[in-house]
């Protein structure tokens, strides 16, 4: 079954292959220029598409980290407001996290980023020394 399959689709992408080039053949060259223009406008209008496309990831992206180090300072407000027990795997997702926008975020993330990750080095080291 898949092997029909296979063939099946070969086949069309083949006999389409075909066709393109025929059609491309039997215009004049008149109209080849146009849709040699044609399709390059498409081609320069895709692109355009992907550069937004890429650019509003990397808008997603900040917002996301912002979110986080939003939260991340909240969760280190209510940790010091309330004294939990110690344990060695404090905030590791967070610091894993905050490394990660040390990296690749932005100057100002950066720098929250480093701010609170001094925090929570100092928690642990304050934790760590009670125990």
């Amino acid at each position: 079954m898949q092997y029909a399959l296979l063939c099946l689709i070969f086949c069309m992408t083949s006999c389409t292959a075909q066709r393109a080039a025929y059609i491309a053949d039997d215009l004049s060259p008149r109209k080849q220029k146009q849709k040699i223009a044609l399709l390059q406008k498409k081609l320069e209008a895709a692109a355009r598409d992907e550069e937004k496309k890429k650019q509003e990831i990397l808008e997603l992206q900040e917002a996301i980290r912002a979110a986080r180090l939003a939260l991340i300072r909240k969760e280190l407000n209510q940790y010091e407001a309330k004294k939990h027990p110690y344990s060695a795997e404090l905030f590791q997702q967070e610091r894993e996290f905050l490394q990660e926008v040390l990296q690749y975020g932005t100057n100002q993330m950066a720098k929250d980023a480093e701010l609170l990750l001094e925090r929570i080095l100092r928690i642990i080291t304050e934790e760590s020394s009670d125990s």
